[in-house]
């Protein structure tokens, strides 16, 4: 007999004997198979968490798992499972339009902020061009305006802010 038939076998005679508990050498007189081969089938069953086993003095005492569900109760909880998905899909999609509302609303905030703070600057017709890890390589000048050209990552182009400084410090 293969192990799988001799699995099957054992299996079937333990769930349909749930309340009892069986020694190893009754499974073995009930059930005409070698010991070898329900001690096999035992310690895979025991790990997989289908049979409980407690040691006796005359030896190992199985039992079929109470704990394990019915397919009817894992089906329900399946059904559970994929409910939960799709209300934590549904909350995750409205996390992402919240996130993306208080972004706006921050934008919004220090671009208005930063507007004010520049009404408040007195500005020149210059600007300063700044090249980031680099240098500028080409200036073309048109009636229309100014094209720079530079080596490196980028650059960084900023107005000439007038800053009035007070001649008559004191030290």
């Amino acid at each position: 007999m293969r192990l799988d038939q001799v699995a099957e076998k054992v299996i079937n005679f333990l769930s349909s004997n749930s309340g009892k508990g069986f020694l190893i050498n009754e499974l073995v007189e009930r059930l005409n198979i070698p010991r070898r081969r329900i001690y096999d089938v035992v310690t895979v069953l025991r790990v997989a968490g289908l049979i409980r086993v407690r040691r006796e003095k005359k030896g190992w005492r199985v039992f079929w798992s109470t704990d394990i569900k019915s397919s009817k109760e894992v089906l329900e909880m399946r059904k559970e499972l994929e409910e939960e998905r799709r209300r934590r899909e549904v909350l995750e999609r409205e996390y992402v339009k919240v996130q993306r509302m208080l972004e706006d609303v921050l934008r919004e905030r220090v671009l208005s902020s930063a507007e004010s703070a520049i009404r408040g600057l007195k500005y020149s017709n210059k600007i300063k061009v700044v090249p980031i890890n680099g240098r500028i390589t080409r200036i073309n000048s048109s009636g229309d305006g100014l094209i720079i050209e530079a080596s490196g990552d980028a650059l960084i182009v900023l107005p000439a802010i007038e800053i009035p400084v007070n001649v008559n410090k004191k030290r």
